[in-house]
């Protein structure tokens, strides 16, 4: 069992670039522990029907073009997520061996929204929707513990993909949501302020339904 402060170091590398490119960010994450993974899995079995999906992951996180007017990207905050950068995380340790074995790609992310809030969205391969289910499961269970420890909650939202885990934490200077989900063979998460990132996690899952087909 990992500490709370095991939790905060890795969590606060996850959004260290969105804090160093806004300094609103910077205040709302500095002490803030988020995980943001996101799965895109293709079958290893001919019995799953994502067995011919995209290797791609770029193709499944949302595109400006996606997005209402407003929204801006940030060119240098997408680019591929290497599956060490993963293994790092203090909340894939009860999923690391199948995170090893399974992912096969990720990518994520970063905008601005009309607000002025950084959100980061991403997107990951493996290599069945069984494993990506395993992955999603095992994570989400650790992301639970230590919301309910810090005095988070889990929000109820409609439905999004095949599965979905959605937090808040509020830690007074620092605030945090997340929508993570599974959609097949896809996990994939939106990071930011809600109500912000609900909207674009429903872009994202329509992206990743009309890409897998």
């Amino acid at each position: 069992m990992f500490s709370r402060g095991d939790v905060a170091e890795g969590l606060g590398r996850g959004l260290q670039s969105l804090a160093q490119r806004f300094e609103s960010a910077r205040r709302l994450v500095r002490r803030l522990v988020v995980v943001v993974t996101a799965v895109l899995v293709l079958a290893g079995c001919g019995t799953d029907p994502y067995e011919s999906s995209t290797h791609d992951a770029e193709r499944l996180v949302p595109q400006l073009a996606d997005l209402p007017p407003g929204f801006s990207l940030d060119p240098a905050e997408a680019f591929p997520v290497p599956t060490s950068s993963i293994l790092a995380e203090p909340f894939s340790a009860s999923s690391s061996a199948i995170i090893r074995r399974e992912r096969l790609s990720g990518y994520k992310a970063a905008f601005t929204s009309p607000r002025g809030h950084a959100i980061e969205c991403s997107a990951a391969v493996y290599r069945s929707s069984a494993a990506a289910h395993d992955v999603f499961r095992l994570r989400t269970r650790s992301v639970a513990a230590f919301v309910g420890e810090s005095d988070g909650h889990s929000l109820r939202v409609g439905k999004i993909g095949e599965e979905a885990y959605v937090s808040h934490l509020d830690l007074g200077t620092a605030a945090y949501d997340g929508v993570e989900w599974r959609f097949g063979n896809v996990l994939s998460t939106c990071v930011g302020r809600l109500p912000e990132i609900l909207m674009i996690a429903r872009i994202q899952q329509t992206r990743i339904a009309r890409t897998l087909g």
